[in-house]
């Protein structure tokens, strides 16, 4: 760790790791593959500590903190935070994955991938950096998941062909506690205030795709795909405030929205042209999908939204080239159309039992987006010891429709650019 505590004797900002993988394979017969892998890490570090900068006005308008002013040059990597918080910050991530390979004939291939994945975190922390509790936090998440594909490959001489059927469960339960006995300020010290929030979220994925390349004649190649993609979510989300000292303000709000259902389908088509050896030009249009969802930040009915899912359609086309096996030249132009866009936007929100501020972070769909650009980059070896490359890029992004009800003088509707 490379901040040490002002008062306490304990360090901040360190990390230790520790992590391992493993591989097998085994070729019980000419025709079968058998690839097992399983991987380990666990994580053991202290708080992430950070500066504080402004002054920590709290909701009563006392100052708690007044910082050093910025670039005063007087910060001695030091660093404060409230002493009944541990210093603890864990990880806990493994994996197993299975792939069995089968080939049916010299040209076909099935493949059946089979993984489990587990992420298991308890992590405190101090957001305030200082040594009142104001912005104390824990943080704990537990995520599972499960996965099997099937897979059909061909490999033929003009035609390449791959088919599958793909199943993801996920489940992941979190715990949060948010500790401010300190928020009402001087006057309030010790006021005893405690937000728990308990979040469950099953998702369950199931999707078939196909995608074929077939070569049209020596030199130009035609690739289509397709893929069906179908999700459930089911959420239950549980918020409860508590004052110790003000039991009259103690709250608890629950967010259990009907079962999330989304289907989409989604095709591609691409165009490769070999014009000489060493230049291809392509050409490229697909479709994209995100499954819609439930707002995670939900601590209110006015944040307690879903969102349906967004979708892009993106193009493009570019060139690949190679000059003298020294200089290599790829260049693009893209546009990418989005439609439902999910986006995070923040507000406050007057909380209604206590009229306090309240933080509003909500996901809405805000309508549509389009992101445009070009890129060139260049690489040059005039020497085998010796790399020159350079890279140059335009975007021009803009909202042509920005949905939001806050905007009641656009009608809920205001484009952006």
């Amino acid at each position: 760790g490379f901040v040490d505590a002002a008062v306490l004797s304990r360090g901040y900002n360190d990390r230790d790791t520790v992590a391992g993988l493993a591989a097998l394979t085994i070729n019980p017969s000419s025709n079968v593959r058998i690839d097992l892998t399983a991987d380990y890490s666990k994580e053991d570090a202290a708080l992430n500590v950070g500066r504080p900068v402004n002054n920590l006005t709290t909701f009563s308008g006392g100052t708690l903190v007044v910082s050093n002013p910025v670039g005063s040059g007087k910060y001695d990597w030091t660093g404060r935070t409230t002493p009944t918080l541990p210093n603890s910050t864990k990880l806990q991530h493994y994996g197993f994955a299975g792939t069995i390979a089968v080939d049916l004939t010299e040209d076909l291939t099935f493949k059946s991938i089979t993984a489990h994945r587990n992420l298991k975190t308890d992590d405190f922390i101090d957001i305030d950096a200082t040594q009142y509790e104001v912005g104390d936090v824990f943080v704990g998440v537990d995520q599972q998941q499960f996965s099997q594909e099937a897979q059909l490959a061909y490999t033929g001489g003009r035609l390449n062909a791959v088919a599958g059927l793909y199943y993801l469960k996920e489940d992941i339960d979190a715990h949060q506690e948010a500790y401010a006995d300190d928020l009402l300020g001087p006057l309030f010290l010790n006021s005893g205030f405690l937000r728990t929030v308990d979040d469950e979220l099953t998702t369950k994925s199931y999707a078939a795709y196909a995608n074929a390349s077939f070569e049209i004649v020596p030199t130009v190649r035609l690739s289509a795909g397709i893929r069906y993609t179908r999700e459930t979510k089911d959420y239950f989300r549980t918020t409860s405030t508590f004052f110790s000292l003000l039991p009259a303000f103690n709250t608890t709000y629950v967010f259990a929205p009907p079962r999330g259902k989304w289907t989409d389908t989604s095709p591609m088509v691409s165009l490769d042209w070999q014009a000489l050896p060493s230049t291809m030009i392509y050409a490229r249009v697909a479709k994209g999908f995100k499954s819609g969802g439930f707002n995670g930040r939900a601590n209110s009915a006015s944040e307690s939204t879903e969102y349906d899912p967004e979708t892009v359609w993106s193009y493009e086309a570019g060139f690949k080239t190679s000059i003298a096996n020294q200089l290599r030249l790829n260049g693009a132009v893209f546009t990418s159309d989005y439609k439902d866009f999910q986006a995070r936007v923040s507000g406050l929100d007057e909380d209604p039992v206590t009229g306090l501020p309240q933080p509003k972070l909500s996901v809405l769909n805000a309508g549509k987006l389009r992101i445009r650009g070009a890129e060139l980059e260049a690489n040059w070896t005039p020497i085998d010891a010796l790399l020159l490359d350079a890279q140059v890029g335009y975007l021009d992004a803009e909202y042509k429709e920005f949905a939001d009800a806050r905007f009641t003088a656009f009608g809920g509707s205001r484009a952006f650019q």
